[in-house]
């Protein structure tokens, strides 16, 4: 079963940060999984959140986004990273493990978010050889699914779920991923995606007892905040 980082490490780090993407890939994590979202002047960023400091990121230009911090508490200490852009993560070297870009929905049209990654991925050297992409929104997923071979390196599609019943539209659309909430996870669906050749990951897990089970149930990976402690147990 695959280890997918949510966010980097994120329990050890601030979600989203070079800090904890790169703590991930230390601890050997099969993929690591971020949020995408786009700012005022076109400029793919990472961070999980619609605005910073209550201003909406799409209100932001990318050089005005730099001032603001993401901040975590790990252990007593205080730690305070940047919000990097996704041009950032592909200009560092330990760029080793899988990469899952998660598509916010933004204000900006489906197709510009789409493209302004895609661009970003064509022109930077240090990109991972194993590149997923999705969204929680359909309209993200179609974009994707239709731009897709403009990179250089394949990229598998992915629809994230929280309820059951959008399993058949993304499957309509023949991604090659399902990413679903761990409590609606049964045999049946298990059966279903297996039966469409489709794989299964998990979210958000940070129990090694829910791991256990998922893993047993034949779940192909689990998203989680603590990458290190599920790569120890699993």
């Amino acid at each position: 079963m695959k280890v997918i980082a949510h966010r980097g490490a994120s329990a050890e780090a601030p979600e989203n940060s070079l800090k904890s993407i790169g703590l991930a890939i230390e601890q050997n994590a099969d993929y690591v999984e971020i949020d995408v979202r786009l700012t005022k002047d076109g400029v793919p960023v990472i961070i999980h959140d619609p605005s910073a400091e209550g201003i909406a990121v799409h209100e932001l230009t990318a050089l005005s986004l730099r001032q603001y911090e993401i901040e975590k508490i790990f252990n007593g200490r205080v730690i305070k990273e940047r919000i990097p852009t996704l041009e950032e993560i592909f200009q560092r070297d330990w760029i080793e493990s899988g990469i899952m870009i998660e598509i916010k929905k933004c204000p900006q049209a489906d197709s510009e978010i789409v493209q302004a990654v895609m661009e970003i991925l064509i022109k930077s050297v240090k990109i991972p050889k194993k590149i997923i992409m999705g969204s929680f929104s359909l309209e993200i997923v179609r974009e994707v699914a239709q731009r897709k071979n403009q990179c250089k390196a394949p990229i598998q599609t992915i629809g994230i779920v929280e309820e059951e019943k959008f399993i058949d539209e993304f499957l309509s659309m023949r991604v090659d991923m399902i990413a679903m909430w761990h409590p609606l996870i049964n045999r049946p669906v298990v059966e279903k995606l297996r039966s469409h050749g489709v794989c299964l990951w998990a979210f958000t897990v940070n129990d090694c007892n829910v791991a256990s089970s998922l893993q047993k149930a034949g779940v192909d990976g689990i998203i989680t905040d603590v990458p290190s402690k599920m790569l120890n147990y699993i």
